[in-house]
């Protein structure tokens, strides 16, 4: 607190002449409690809503390269299609949803560390991490066309019907133009109890958003527009099923299989991947 300036005089002092009349107590308490109702309720309306704890079961195991350092996920027809990250070993590969076999890769630059991707019609679009690059490639032909700038490190990545929704490991959540890639809004994504950070990859899919948060065995269903949590999964059982160092084979890959209308999870360096069905427990 700053301290009070000297004015180089003194202020005179008025004395306050006497009320004549008892004050209305009973009017005065119920304008204190209806003031400081207010001002709690607008404290608390951005966080108001507990998010429910999520159930799932797993309908199908799949393995999976435990080499990969899983960036992105997503499912088109009857291909999963996965980035993998780090340095020089950075590739994008597609693999059959239904045995596992993997179908094509593409390599990338040995300068390029993959991040999340997602596909809009016939083009695949990937982040990444600290090379300011929207990568991006016709789905077909896997050729490379024009990239996309942005300022910022990329993590994770997926679309709406006129967005693009982006992480990059904070706390908050870009919405994106699809033309041009430019920031058009951010949220920072909450629940009543906590502001989440090192938010990672992402799926939109049956009006909910789901995100991944880095180094958890958490998944978050988001209202993109507000930032709220509504929902959380927890899968550490199946991080427990695929060992290996916990800070390394983190819970990463989230993405929606319309045809079973289910979703695909997995991890970076994990031998398997899972198909599961999402749900509230009727308890809540």
């Amino acid at each position: 607190m700053s301290k009070r300036p000297n004015l180089g005089y003194t202020l005179p002092i008025q004395k306050t002449p006497m009320p004549t009349q008892k004050p209305n107590t009973k009017h005065t308490t119920t304008s204190i409690i209806a003031a400081v109702s207010l001002a709690l309720s607008l404290c608390i309306t951005p966080y108001a809503n507990a998010a429910k704890q999520l159930a799932f079961e797993v309908l199908k195991t799949l393995p999976h390269n435990s080499t990969t350092f899983t960036q992105g996920l997503l499912v088109a027809g009857d291909q999963l299609i996965e980035s993998s990250g780090l340095y020089g070993k950075s590739f994008i590969a597609s693999y059959n949803k239904e045995t596992g076999e993997q179908t094509y890769k593409i390599p990338l630059p040995k300068r390029v560390f993959a991040e999340g991707l997602t596909r809009i019609n016939d083009t695949l679009y990937l982040l990444t991490w600290k090379e300011n690059k929207l990568l991006r490639f016709n789905a077909t032909t896997r050729e490379a066309l024009t990239p996309l700038s942005y300022e910022g490190e990329g993590w994770g990545l997926t679309h709406t019907d006129n967005l693009f929704l982006m992480t990059d490991g904070s706390e908050h959540l870009y919405l994106r133009s699809q033309k041009d890639f430019r920031v058009l809004k951010k949220v920072k994504v909450h629940d009543q109890n906590k502001i989440y950070r090192f938010l990672n990859e992402l799926e939109y899919a049956q009006g909910h958003l789901w995100l991944n948060v880095w180094q958890t065995n958490q998944i978050l269903r988001v209202n993109y527009h507000t930032g709220e949590v509504t929902g959380i999964l927890d899968l550490t059982s199946l991080q427990k099923q695929n060992g290996g160092n916990p800070k390394q084979a983190v819970l990463n890959g989230i993405a929606y299989d319309p045809e079973h209308n289910a979703y695909w999870v997995t991890g970076k360096y994990w031998p398997k991947r899972y198909l599961i069905k999402i749900s509230t427990p009727v308890t809540q």
